[in-house]
């Protein structure tokens, strides 16, 4: 049996038009889909019932594959399974360079971090954004409650000019520590983009045992707006190195002054003091 999850509220509100596409795409591959609101679906009834014949096949964003991710490591899924891109950003399949198509999943989910947010602890497939970007979600977030259309690199380069307040902030890796001041965002990263195409961490691998912590930090409002723009090609590095530290390592955690947003794999969550990741 061929199995498709689809997610309703991806892509807007539009997960719909990826699960017909793939069925217009693959029906002649697959001669029996049958389709689940991955919403609505009781995952862990569903994983009890597949067998090693099956094919599951889930589509959506980023978010989607954040939330199978957690539930398959609790209730693992039987036969192959493949991700088909439906969602807004995808930083997952940019960061493979496969835009179209049917991706595998578990060579990828078997290799996930974990992040620990105050009492609570989830993998992650993309990054955690804190400081800036996890604001930036933050202030989406509520535009999409309210029905209106969310352009992130406008919010975030609102918040860079006029309204985002820096912290400081102690990074421990792997037991060092280090302390930063004017601290725009402090990013931990599984892959190398985030954002929705941002290329921030461009030297790291999601099948590598390490995952990699970028601290943008100090410098004018205007100079690192100037400097924001390289990150969407990964130039920021080489380029500001003044302005932007990277580290790697297999156990990161990362402290701010005052309580700041958060975001894992585009969820939010607000008022987080600090975090720990770790990639065993």
């Amino acid at each position: 049996m061929v199995y498709l999850l689809y997610n309703p509220t991806s892509d807007n509100n539009q997960g719909m038009k990826a699960r017909d596409k793939f069925i217009s795409e693959y029906e002649k591959t697959y001669h029996d889909i049958k389709t689940f609101d991955f919403t609505k679906l009781d995952f862990k009834e569903f994983a009890a019932n597949t067998t090693d014949d099956d094919t599951t096949v889930l589509t959506g964003g980023d978010g989607t594959m954040h939330f199978y991710c957690n539930l398959s490591k609790q209730y693992p899924l039987r036969g192959k399974v493949f991700f088909y891109g439906g969602g807004t950003g995808n930083d997952f399949l940019n960061d493979l360079n496969k835009p179209e198509g049917l991706v595998e999943l578990h060579k990828y989910s078997n290799h996930l971090p974990k992040v620990k947010i105050k009492h609570k602890e989830m993998y992650f497939v993309n990054n955690v954004g804190y400081g800036l970007d996890g604001t930036v979600c933050e202030i989406a977030d509520k535009r999409k409650s309210q029905g209106k259309k969310i352009n992130y690199t406008t919010i975030a380069a609102k918040l860079l000019l006029y309204k985002y307040r820096r912290t400081s902030a102690t990074v421990t890796v792997d037991g060092v520590e280090y302390k930063f001041k004017k601290v725009w965002l402090a990013a931990t990263m599984n892959g190398r983009f985030y954002g929705g195409g941002m290329m921030i961490a461009p030297d790291q691998d999601r099948l590598s045992d390490k995952i990699t912590l970028v601290v943008l930090h100090g410098s004018s409002r205007l100079k690192t707006i100037l400097a924001f723009k390289t990150i969407f090609t990964g130039e920021h590095i080489k380029k500001h190195p003044d302005i932007c530290t990277v580290f790697t390592g297999k156990h990161i955690k990362v402290e701010f002054n005052r309580p700041n947003a958060i975001q894992v794999d585009g969820e939010t969550t607000l008022n987080i003091t600090g975090y720990e990741a770790i990639k065993e």
